[in-house]
Protein backbone atom coordinates (compact mmCIF):
# COMPACT_ATOMS: atom_id res chain seq x y z
CA UNK A 1 0.00 0.00 0.00
CA UNK A 2 0.77 3.44 -0.62
CA UNK A 3 0.47 6.59 1.03
CA UNK A 4 0.52 9.72 0.04
CA UNK A 5 2.36 12.20 2.62
CA UNK A 6 0.02 14.98 1.45
CA UNK A 7 -3.21 13.42 2.59
CA UNK A 8 -4.31 13.42 6.07
CA UNK A 9 -6.67 10.94 7.93
CA UNK A 10 -5.53 7.89 6.76
CA UNK A 11 -4.12 6.51 9.54
CA UNK A 12 -5.17 6.51 12.96
CA UNK A 13 -3.10 8.49 15.39
CA UNK A 14 -0.14 6.86 16.89
CA UNK A 15 -0.69 6.60 20.10
CA UNK A 16 -3.90 6.66 23.14
CA UNK A 17 -4.08 6.08 26.11
CA UNK A 18 -7.53 5.11 27.45
CA UNK A 19 -8.64 4.85 31.25
CA UNK A 20 -11.16 2.45 31.90
CA UNK A 21 -14.04 3.81 34.79
CA UNK A 22 -16.38 1.80 36.44
CA UNK A 23 -16.74 -2.44 36.47
CA UNK A 24 -15.82 -3.88 33.18
CA UNK A 25 -15.57 -7.36 34.42
CA UNK A 26 -19.22 -7.80 35.39
CA UNK A 27 -22.37 -7.69 33.87
CA UNK A 28 -23.57 -8.09 30.06
CA UNK A 29 -20.14 -5.69 29.21
CA UNK A 30 -17.93 -8.61 30.35
CA UNK A 31 -14.68 -9.24 28.27
CA UNK A 32 -15.62 -6.54 26.14
CA UNK A 33 -13.15 -4.32 27.61
CA UNK A 34 -10.49 -6.68 27.85
CA UNK A 35 -11.17 -7.51 24.22
CA UNK A 36 -10.64 -3.68 23.31
CA UNK A 37 -6.41 -3.70 23.14
CA UNK A 38 -7.10 -6.57 20.52
CA UNK A 39 -9.05 -4.00 17.97
CA UNK A 40 -6.76 -0.73 18.66
CA UNK A 41 -3.92 0.25 17.74
CA UNK A 42 -0.58 -1.19 18.76
CA UNK A 43 0.44 1.99 20.20
CA UNK A 44 -2.66 2.50 22.36
CA UNK A 45 -2.90 1.70 26.01
CA UNK A 46 -6.03 0.70 28.19
CA UNK A 47 -5.68 0.83 31.94
CA UNK A 48 -8.05 0.90 34.82
CA UNK A 49 -8.35 4.50 36.35
CA UNK A 50 -10.56 5.09 39.96
CA UNK A 51 -12.06 8.18 38.62
CA UNK A 52 -12.11 9.68 35.85
CA UNK A 53 -9.76 12.42 37.37
CA UNK A 54 -6.97 10.16 36.66
CA UNK A 55 -7.45 10.86 32.86
CA UNK A 56 -5.05 13.27 31.28
CA UNK A 57 -5.39 15.87 29.20
CA UNK A 58 -4.66 13.84 25.85
CA UNK A 59 -6.26 10.80 27.06
CA UNK A 60 -10.01 9.28 26.57
CA UNK A 61 -11.56 8.39 29.45
CA UNK A 62 -14.18 5.63 28.97
CA UNK A 63 -16.74 4.91 31.49
CA UNK A 64 -18.65 1.76 32.19
CA UNK A 65 -22.13 1.83 32.68
CA UNK A 66 -22.79 5.34 34.07
CA UNK A 67 -25.56 7.07 35.94
CA UNK A 68 -26.32 10.18 34.58
CA UNK A 69 -25.20 11.75 37.55
CA UNK A 70 -21.63 9.96 37.36
CA UNK A 71 -21.33 11.72 33.72
CA UNK A 72 -22.38 14.96 34.58
CA UNK A 73 -19.49 14.56 37.57
CA UNK A 74 -17.00 13.20 35.28
CA UNK A 75 -17.59 15.74 32.91
CA UNK A 76 -17.02 18.65 35.28
CA UNK A 77 -13.84 16.81 36.58
CA UNK A 78 -12.68 16.36 33.37
CA UNK A 79 -9.70 19.02 31.80
CA UNK A 80 -10.22 20.30 28.31
CA UNK A 81 -8.65 18.25 25.41
CA UNK A 82 -10.14 14.88 27.88
CA UNK A 83 -12.63 13.11 25.76
CA UNK A 84 -15.56 11.31 27.93
CA UNK A 85 -16.66 8.36 26.11
CA UNK A 86 -19.96 6.46 27.94
CA UNK A 87 -20.12 2.57 27.40
CA UNK A 88 -24.36 2.05 27.66
CA UNK A 89 -26.25 -1.43 28.02
CA UNK A 90 -26.68 -3.13 24.46
CA UNK A 91 -30.49 -2.86 25.39
CA UNK A 92 -30.52 0.68 26.63
CA UNK A 93 -33.23 2.81 24.94
CA UNK A 94 -32.93 5.87 22.76
CA UNK A 95 -34.17 7.68 26.04
CA UNK A 96 -31.07 6.36 28.15
CA UNK A 97 -28.98 7.59 24.80
CA UNK A 98 -29.89 11.08 25.00
CA UNK A 99 -29.59 11.13 29.02
CA UNK A 100 -25.96 10.22 28.42
CA UNK A 101 -24.69 12.86 26.30
CA UNK A 102 -26.82 15.66 27.42
CA UNK A 103 -24.90 14.74 30.92
CA UNK A 104 -21.69 15.89 28.78
CA UNK A 105 -20.34 12.56 27.23
CA UNK A 106 -18.90 13.14 24.13
CA UNK A 107 -19.55 9.58 22.35
CA UNK A 108 -22.15 7.22 23.61
CA UNK A 109 -21.46 3.63 22.85
CA UNK A 110 -23.92 0.79 23.11
CA UNK A 111 -22.14 -2.32 24.53
CA UNK A 112 -21.99 -5.33 22.08
CA UNK A 113 -18.82 -5.19 20.12
CA UNK A 114 -15.30 -4.66 21.03
CA UNK A 115 -14.29 -3.68 17.38
CA UNK A 116 -17.19 -1.03 17.56
CA UNK A 117 -16.09 0.47 20.47
CA UNK A 118 -12.61 0.60 19.45
CA UNK A 119 -13.80 2.56 16.06
CA UNK A 120 -15.52 5.50 18.39
CA UNK A 121 -12.65 5.43 20.53
CA UNK A 122 -9.93 5.82 17.41
CA UNK A 123 -12.73 8.57 16.40
CA UNK A 124 -13.02 9.97 19.32
CA UNK A 125 -8.54 10.60 19.47
CA UNK A 126 -8.88 11.62 15.64
CA UNK A 127 -11.29 14.77 16.69
CA UNK A 128 -9.04 15.63 19.56
CA UNK A 129 -5.97 15.41 17.01
CA UNK A 130 -7.98 18.03 14.93
CA UNK A 131 -8.47 15.66 12.90
CA UNK A 132 -11.65 15.08 10.46
CA UNK A 133 -12.59 11.91 8.48
CA UNK A 134 -11.52 11.77 4.96
CA UNK A 135 -15.32 11.53 3.55
CA UNK A 136 -15.92 14.89 5.23
CA UNK A 137 -12.71 16.67 4.49
CA UNK A 138 -13.30 15.99 0.67
CA UNK A 139 -16.95 17.14 1.28
CA UNK A 140 -16.08 19.88 2.83
CA UNK A 141 -12.92 20.79 -0.62
CA UNK A 142 -15.36 20.51 -3.34
CA UNK A 143 -15.80 23.44 -5.29
CA UNK A 144 -19.21 25.43 -4.13
CA UNK A 145 -22.25 25.36 -6.61
CA UNK A 146 -22.12 28.22 -9.42
CA UNK A 147 -18.76 28.36 -9.26
CA UNK A 148 -17.20 27.30 -12.87
CA UNK A 149 -14.07 25.27 -13.31
CA UNK A 150 -11.23 26.67 -15.42
CA UNK A 151 -11.50 24.91 -19.03
CA UNK A 152 -8.20 23.44 -18.26
CA UNK A 153 -9.54 21.23 -16.19
CA UNK A 154 -12.03 19.61 -18.67
CA UNK A 155 -10.39 17.56 -20.98
CA UNK A 156 -12.15 17.19 -24.82
CA UNK A 157 -10.87 14.85 -27.69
Amino acid sequence: MRVDPNVRNVVAPTGGAVRVVGDAGSGPGIGLVEGLIRHLPSAWTVTPAAGPAAAGPDDLALLVYPTAAEVQAAHRALGDGTRLVVLIESTATAERVAEVLEAGADTCVRAGSAAVLAGHLVACRRRVAGREPMTLRMRNNRSQVGVSRPLSAIRSR
